[in-house]
Parts: structure tokens; C-alpha cells; sequence
């Protein structure tokens, strides 16, 4: 089996890691104990780039994992509409059915 050849660091982890070495230096210069090289190391570096694929792979399907809408109302909504009058009304009543005529 052939491993592939580690790549050598790009500039911006570079750049990241003499930042993380001035850090350290600042905390012993004003004699203060410096954090865990890691602690500094996942506060600034910045995460690899993945792969297209992987990143679409790992996206929830649409409406996954989300609650459901606590505003949303139950039932149906009681009309907030004008009362009709009786005299304004369609209909007659039994009582006035057989007069007029």
C-alpha cells in the first residue's frame, strides 16, 4: 500500500499557526500561563474545506428535525363577521310564512 504524500500546510494555516505562536508568546511575556495549544487552535483555525459531495450529504432533508408551529391554531377560527339582524335576513320565519300574501 502507498499513502499519499502529506501536502505541505497552505499560507492561511501558515499564517494561523504563527498567530497561534505570538499568542502563547504574549501569555508568557506578561507571565500568565498560556492556554493548551489546542484551546488556541480551535478558537482561531479556520475548518478545512470538504468536498462539495460530502457537505450536501450531510444537509437535513427539507422539514426535518423541525418543530411543529406552537402559533399555529388547532381548530378553525370563529367568524368575526357582522351579526345579521332577523329582519334583514332571508328567510322568513315560520310565524310570518303564510301572511303577506
Amino acid at each position: 500500500l502507498k499513502f499519499p504524500k502529506p501536502a505541505s500546510p497552505s499560507k492561511l494555516r501558515v499564517k494561523q499557526l504563527s498567530e497561534m505562536d505570538k499568542i502563547i508568546e504574549s501569555f508568557r511575556k506578561h507571565e500568565l500561563e498560556p492556554p493548551e495549544p489546542r484551546t488556541i487552535e480551535r478558537s482561531l483555525k479556520i475548518p478545512d474545506d470538504r468536498p462539495v459531495g460530502e457537505c450536501v450529504f450531510a444537509l437535513p432533508l427539507g422539514g426535518e428535525g423541525l418543530m411543529t408551529n406552537p402559533v399555529k391554531p388547532l381548530g378553525k377560527k370563529k367568524s368575526r363577521g357582522r351579526m345579521k339582524s332577523p329582519k334583514h335576513s332571508k328567510h322568513k320565519s315560520p310565524k310570518h310564512a303564510g301572511k303577506g300574501k
